[in-house]
């Protein structure tokens, strides 16, 4: 794994997650740098890691392991609504999986000519509603 602080601020990157057994701190990453950090993905597929950092509490990266090779991930930036269309999608998938951070991931069933809606919510309240389009 690499990261990379495109940020004007230093971040101390770690991950302690006992449940996948995934332990390590990068200390202080300083602007414009990159840390590459040799640690085997031993996880099983569709495992999810959460990355924060020590100096910023709030902020959090999380690392995928996937057992598709198709996914996309869909940045809301503010914007409570995206459409996501499949293009290139083999006819035969037709089970997604929607997942917001901290949540047990959404499965939709989406035929090929079909449209459905998905409303993410964390606590209760409404983060945002992803449109999933297929040809």
């Amino acid at each position: 794994m690499t990261f990379k602080n495109s940020a004007n601020i230093g971040h101390n990157i770690y991950a302690n997650d006992v449940r996948l057994h995934v332990q390590f701190d990068l200390g202080l990453v300083p602007p414009g740098s990159d840390v590459v950090k040799t640690y085997p993905i031993t996880w099983q597929a569709g495992e999810v890691l959460k990355v924060g950092c020590k100096i910023h509490p709030g902020m959090r990266l999380y690392i995928a392991s996937l057992a598709s090779k198709h996914y996309r991930e869909i940045e809301f930036n503010g914007v409570p609504v995206v459409s996501f269309n499949f293009e290139a999608l083999p006819a035969q998938l037709t089970k997604v999986a929607v997942w917001l951070p901290d949540h047990d991931p959404i499965e939709v069933v989406v035929n090929p000519g079909e449209a459905k809606e998905v409303a993410l919510k964390k606590a209760g309240k409404l983060q945002g509603i992803v449109t999933l389009k297929r040809q």
